[in-house]
């Protein structure tokens, strides 16, 4: 036997015992080896260094998980290996290894299978189905129909269980599930439901309840209530008590409610608090050691990047997204992060290129199976096709988008769509008139939503048209009313656009204003003219004093 093997090192085990590792000088030996045994020789063995591994390890058994679980599964004591399979994809899960963790899962749950079905089975299978409904959040996307599939078949099991199972993780995952779905009033019924469990166990997954919330505020356009959820999640999370709520509900939950409360805050017309809280959001979801959430945190930076309108960092921020997905297989980052590169790839010139990253975007994200923010994303490609006159897609498009809007009630970009809506039109023969209605539809949105940035966007846009129509006077009041109202990101593209044209308007009804003075100054001196002209020739005066001789 020793002329097939060699050692290669002596090792101590967490028990101090020593003991001596070898491995064979080529795997065709092994292999020849291991087909000489028979079965029940085979199940002996395995069982046999399985027992003493965990004796050897005692309760640090996880460390070779991977391992137990193999062996356990050889020796066909499913009961263990199921449990060292959930175990070993728990650690993979954590170290970037998502792609291995799925396969581990997968493997315990088909040890499951072969159990007795009763409560010990399903008290087995129920942290197997929550962790591949997370692992598939991340290398499927968070709609993806196995996720919905994984968390249905955990809700059977917690409803089987009873008082003996916590049903948070999967009322948490549907919540979430209906939301991307659109079905808003059915995430926030779960989301209730889901509060009321936590604050009863005192449970710091209360958190995640309150993010349930918020997200389905916040899509459907109540921007206020939104905020102040997100705030007080972000103001409550505390990393060594809430971090690991990433492993079970799909990422950072501090890192997700600064995200949000970045896009927000600058929606609400605050950039510079925006930015503020995109870096604390960018800083946590690069400290949680999981891809899922710092894909997220690299994403909301490349948008917000995309709401300055600063295409070169939109394009340095993605790229890192559309690595990082590549690499640990997560489509549903990858495809946002397409859509932002594109859509940054037209605003520096390269329309084709982009507009064609853009729909590639939308074709993965549409596959993925989500619907929310498909919104944003046809708002995008509008506004693409927008800068490249390309006018009947670009209206086409918006048709989508409001169609979405009136399917779920995703309203928080709502008024964006009816901006775009009238910049396009004024590309083709129809009447200002209807552009100027969509510009004015634009205005009382966000200002029903007290979106500030939105009613600048839209204000500046209808500003420009009054102007052309010759109405300087009223486009000079709407829009220094909002552009007063700001307090701050002065060095913003849309309030660097807002003041240049304020400043414009300004010039030209100075310009007005001086031709109306000069007209008058000529009118009376004409008349002055007439009337000596007049007298003159009545014999009452001379022409000397008609040209001021």
């Amino acid at each position: 036997m020793f002329a097939f093997v060699k050692l290669t090192s002596e090792a101590e085990f967490p028990n101090h015992e020593l003991t001596l590792k070898y491995r064979f000088i080529h795997v065709l030996y092994q292999n020849l080896l291991y087909a000489t045994l028979r079965t029940r020789q085979k199940l002996s063995l395995s069982r046999d260094i399985a027992h003493a591994l965990e004796s050897f390890y005692g309760k640090q058994a996880k460390l070779v998980a991977n391992e137990l679980a193999t062996l356990y599964e050889t020796a066909r004591e499913f009961s263990p290996a199921a449990d060292y399979f959930l175990l070993a994809a728990e650690h993979s899960s954590q170290v970037f290894a998502v792609q291995e963790a799925e396969q581990l899962v997968r493997r315990g749950l088909a040890m499951i299978e072969k159990l007795p079905d009763d409560a010990e089975r399903n008290v087995k299978e129920l942290p197997l189905q929550i962790l591949l409904a997370n692992i598939l959040i991340a290398t499927q996307g968070y709609s993806a129909p196995e996720v919905e599939q994984a968390y249905l078949r955990g809700r059977e099991l917690c409803q089987s269980l009873g008082e003996a199972a916590d049903p948070l993780p999967v009322l948490g995952g549907l919540g979430l599930l209906r939301g991307l779905h659109g079905q808003f009033q059915a995430s926030m019924e779960l989301a209730e439901e889901f509060l009321e469990i936590a604050r009863r166990k005192q449970d710091p997954a209360e958190l995640f309840g309150l993010q349930m919330i918020a997200f389905s505020s916040y899509y459907t356009g109540d921007l206020m209530r939104a905020t102040q959820l997100y705030q007080d999640c972000a103001l409550t999370y505390d990393p060594e008590i809430h971090r690991p709520l990433a492993w079970v509900y799909g990422d950072d939950v501090g890192m997700s409610s600064y995200a949000y409360l970045s896009w927000l805050r600058w929606i609400l017309g605050y950039p510079t608090q925006a930015w503020r809280h995109m870096e604390d959001s960018l800083r946590l979801g690069q400290e949680v050691p999981q891809a899922n959430s710092q894909a997220f945190s690299l994403f909301f930076k490349a948008f917000h990047y995309l709401l300055r309108r600063e295409s070169y960092e939109v394009c340095r921020w993605a790229d890192k997204v559309i690595a990082l997905s590549t690499e640990h297989g997560l489509p549903y980052w990858l495809a946002l992060a397409k859509l932002v590169h594109g859509w940054a790839l037209v605003e520096r010139g390269l329309s084709d290129e982009g507009i064609e990253e853009l729909c590639e975007g939308i074709s993965i994200y549409q596959a993925i199976g989500a619907e929310v923010p498909l919104t944003v994303l046809f708002c995008l490609l509008a506004d693409s096709y927008a800068k490249t006159q390309r006018t009947e897609e670009g209206l086409r498009t918006l048709d989508q988008a409001f169609a979405f809007v009136k399917k779920i009630n995703e309203r928080f970009y709502e008024a964006e769509l009816w901006r775009l809506k009238g910049e396009l039109l004024l590309q083709t023969n129809a009447d200002s008139r209807e552009a100027e209605n969509c510009y004015q539809q634009a205005i009382e949105i966000a200002r029903q939503q007290s979106a500030k940035s939105w009613e600048l966007r839209a204000a500046t846009s209808l500003a420009r048209l009054w102007r052309r129509q010759g109405k300087t006077a009223e486009a000079r009041q709407m829009l220094a009313e909002i552009y007063g109202w700001f307090t701050e990101g002065f060095d913003t593209a849309d309030l660097k656009d807002a003041k240049a044209l304020l400043e414009e308007l300004s010039a030209a009804r100075s310009t007005i204003s001086s031709n109306r003075q000069h007209t008058v100054g000529r009118e009376k001196e004409r008349v002055q003219l007439k009337t000596g002209f007049d007298a003159a020739l009545a014999g009452r005066g001379s022409l000397l004093c008609v040209t001021g001789g």
